[in-house]
Formats: structure tokens, C-alpha cells, sequence
């Protein structure tokens, strides 16, 4: 396996699970000032 490969797609890993990390507190955040 390819080193530079393996970087790269580490990188796209961790990119998405920020994401949806932040995505799930914006949600929640929402849900917290509607009630």
C-alpha cells in the first residue's frame, strides 16, 4: 500500500467525522433554543 495513499485517505476520514461531529452540535444547539 501506497504511504502517501494511506495519509490521503486518513485525511478525508478525519474530515467527515469533523463534520458530522459539527453538524450533530449545530442540530442539537437548533433543537436547544426552539424549546
Amino acid at each position: 500500500i501506497n504511504n502517501m495513499m494511506v495519509l490521503f485517505f486518513a485525511d478525508i476520514m478525519l474530515i467527515i467525522a469533523l463534520l458530522v461531529t459539527i453538524q450533530t452540535g449545530f442540530q442539537y444547539t437548533i433543537s436547544t433554543f426552539k424549546k
